[in-house]
């Protein structure tokens, strides 16, 4: 089931403002998830840069 679809199942259950809202919220959460693991990577990597190049 893509995206377009779970969207149109959204429109026809609630009102289309609604669907956009949940659509908004899941995109925040995914870019905040995104930010998130990129800081991790960015820290782990600093890390292992000044453990091995002290």
């Amino acid at each position: 089931m893509g995206i377009m679809n779970m969207r149109m199942v959204a429109a026809d259950t609630t009102t289309g403002k609604a669907a956009d809202t949940i659509t908004m919220v899941t995109r925040m959460v995914a870019a905040s998830t995104m930010r998130k693991v990129a800081a991790v990577k960015a820290a782990d990597i600093t890390m292992i840069k000044l453990v091995f190049f002290e």
